[in-house]
């Protein structure tokens, strides 16, 4: 009896005998995962829709999805999988990651990748949304201080990217990181370096 037991446990596929652990990222996925730098923006090409997953497994997929022709933010990638955000018609954020079939680069999020921040050194490890936050944290500050205010095609240009990085709501996106994260002295530090000059 006990061979067969073994046997049948051999011819399982992996996910039957160890389900993946969706509430977490793995140690493994934050030390590999490459960040996008500058930010890309991304649009969602699949007929079928496109579902959030809270780790890249596609076994942790949530009830959230995005359909054709929604755009995305990408940060970092990991053997096919985006970490990305969506904002909907009401400017509520989704952030997770989603698998790369599907989705087309449309473009960058900056004005010139010469004249974007660096990144903050931490971010690649941080968890996705804390990510994309301390991203934009560090863009905007970057962007405020390039503007003249003469009205000049480069401010309309620094302000279409600022309105693309929802730079008017990044108060309130930091509030919420600091709630949700406020036992992560490593995303707390982040946040604030990245908008220190």
């Amino acid at each position: 009896m006990k061979p067969l037991l073994l046997l049948a446990a051999l011819l399982l596929p992996a996910s039957a005998v160890a389900a993946p652990r969706c509430d977490k990222l793995p140690l493994r996925v934050e030390r590999e995962q490459a960040a996008i730098r500058p930010v890309q923006r991304m649009i969602v090409t699949a007929a079928r829709p496109l579902y959030f997953h809270s780790v890249p497994d596609r076994g942790c997929a949530t009830p959230v999805f995005v359909v054709r022709d929604n755009a995305l933010t990408a940060y970092s990638e990991w053997k096919g999988w985006y970490s990305v955000q969506h904002s909907n018609e009401k400017g509520e954020m989704t952030s997770g990651w989603v698998r790369g079939q599907g989705l087309k680069t449309a473009g960058t999020l900056g004005l010139d990748t010469r004249i974007l921040p660096a990144p903050a050194a931490a971010a690649p490890k941080l968890p996705p949304d804390a990510a994309g936050v301390v991203d934009r944290v560090a863009m905007c500050a970057h962007f405020a201080g390039e503007s003249n205010g003469d009205q000049s095609e480069q401010d309309k240009r620094i302000s279409a990217t600022m309105t693309e990085l929802r730079c008017d709501s990044l108060e309130a996106d930091v509030a919420a990181l600091r709630k949700k994260h406020s036992n992560d002295p490593a995303v707390l530090k982040a946040v604030e370096q990245a908008a220190t000059p």
